[in-house]
């Protein structure tokens, strides 16, 4: 299945922030408790639920969805990119509170991703890559890696401003859906648990079209390594979970639901 690449800035240009007087109130809240400090990043996440969800006493999420669960394995990137604004609009629809977000490391969305990300942080392969050690790597699969690495970027060069254009050249349908489905469930005022680092890195494409976005996601989880944190420093988020997991198949988000059902009962 083919289509004409949406245009994801404009799509993006519709985004607005989450409800932040709603969310001083429950700050405001916290403090005159007194929970704000002894309760750390569970009272952040209460009160950023309260803002993404647009009410004080927002009950925790039960309508909750995977984001890429119905994807198609036959389509482009343009195709994926219209099906992951549909996936978002559908789920919207349907009343859904929460989106989990793992990018699955299969059938070369992994590269896609790290290539992407390397891209859009300015890095070279070696920087994106890491030292071989602190990746387990033997110096020649290093090495591999590193020129394999190198040569994508060849490709996605000069790209950074057309978000379409990269995504293309980065090659991975899954990865193309996953951004578009981001950008639209930040304009239907969807939060999202993004797991792993290719939902970081769709993340990271996502809020090139409005730098606002990324206040409607959480990172349940990261993995530990050189260019994930490079990527949550620029979206300026904190992994809610350090579990060491590899896996990209959403276990971290489902480990996190605990903590921001326990977040969202502080609200009640």
């Amino acid at each position: 299945m083919t289509a004409e690449a949406l245009d994801l800035d404009v799509i993006g240009r519709e985004i607005t922030e989450p409800d932040l007087a709603v969310a001083g109130s429950v700050r405001q809240w916290l403090v005159e408790q007194g929970r704000d400090v002894e309760l750390g990043r569970v009272a952040d996440l209460a009160d950023w639920w309260a803002g993404v969800r647009g009410h004080a006493q927002a009950p925790a999420p039960t309508r909750i969805a995977g984001a890429l669960d119905e994807l198609p394995a036959t389509l482009d990137v343009a195709a994926a990119m219209a099906w992951g604004v549909a996936r978002a609009d559908a789920l919207a629809d349907d009343g859904t509170e929460l989106i989990m977000l793992a990018v699955p490391d299969s059938e070369g969305t992994g590269f896609a991703a790290h290539l992407a990300a390397a891209e859009l942080l300015g890095l070279d392969a070696v920087e994106a890559t890491g030292w071989p050690l602190e990746q387990g790597l033997h110096d020649e699969d290093w090495m591999d890696a590193v020129v394999t690495l190198r040569d994508g970027l060849f490709r996605t060069r000069g790209l950074r401003g057309d978000l379409t254009a990269l995504l293309t050249a980065a090659g991975s349908p899954v990865l193309a859906a996953a951004t578009a489905m981001l950008v639209q469930s930040c304009v239907r005022h969807t939060p999202v648990l993004l797991d792993g680092d290719g939902a970081l890195t769709a993340a990271l494409i996502a809020r090139r079209t409005s730098y606002g976005a990324s206040q409607w996601w959480q990172v349940a989880h990261a993995a530990d390594g050189v260019l994930t944190e490079r990527m949550l420093g620029s979206l300026h988020l904190t992994p809610l979970l350090a579990l060491g997991l590899r896996v990209q198949d959403g276990t971290g988000a489902r480990l996190a639901l605990p903590l921001l059902t326990e977040a969202a009962g502080l609200l009640q």
